[in-house]
């Protein structure tokens, strides 16, 4: 087993887990300051009636509705197949979808900043708002998705009924992304070291539990 873990640990699906947190933990947090530094936001947090905490639990709370909206419509949790991830065309929009989100994050921050900005800070609040849901609600939908394909052998489910086996999948799957997103709502508060050491632990933990289950 010490042996199986080392040969995972040196293999390509750890890249795939580095990759992986490496979106969940600085992606995330990247995106979360641009978002905090606009001047709308700045000046909602500042808000002598404002409880920070409760204000980000409220500017979260809208991705447990699109998860549920994306799962009811489109079973988008269960029937998603983000692998082989060249020919994926889920992927390869998203991609380009995440490239062009953070290229208009960057301008709205510069934006923001000059005099002009002022004029339509509310607008640049909203936009910037819906474009971080966006990218979270794709990183922990990736996390989950990975975290299920490679943590969670499908042999756990052999023993039930389709399904009963399809009902606990969901179940499993629910369960992941309220914790990703629950790991994002902390993460994105977090200072840069403990990041670091959080990124390199979680992908040697994924590592570990694919040694297991796996090999």
């Amino acid at each position: 087993m010490h042996e199986s873990f080392i040969s995972v640990l040196f293999s390509p699906i750890t890249l795939l887990f580095l990759i992986n947190a490496f979106f969940l933990i600085f992606v995330t947090a990247f995106v979360w300051n641009i978002f905090l530094r606009i001047q709308y936001t700045n000046s909602l947090f500042k808000m002598d009636s404002t409880n920070p905490l409760l204000l980000k639990a409220a500017l979260f709370f809208p991705l447990i509705l699109i998860a549920l909206v994306a799962e009811y419509q489109w079973s988008l949790l269960t029937h998603l197949n983000f692998f082989p991830l060249v020919s994926s065309s889920f992927v390869r929009f998203n991609l380009i979808g995440i490239i062009v989100s953070i290229i208009a994050l960057l301008f709205i921050k510069s934006f923001d900043k000059e005099k002009e900005g002022e004029e339509f800070k509310i607008a640049l609040f909203l936009v910037t708002y819906l474009i971080v849901l966006y990218l979270f609600f794709l990183i922990i939908l990736m996390a989950t998705v990975v975290t299920r394909l490679n943590a969670f052998p499908d042999s756990f489910l052999s023993h039930y009924s389709y399904p009963t086996a399809e009902r606990i999948n969901q179940y499993v799957l629910g369960a992941l992304f309220l914790f990703y997103m629950m790991g994002v709502f902390f993460v994105v508060s977090m200072r840069a070291i403990p990041r670091v050491l959080l990124c390199l632990a979680y992908t040697i933990a994924l590592a570990f539990m694919y040694s297991i289950f796996f090999r």
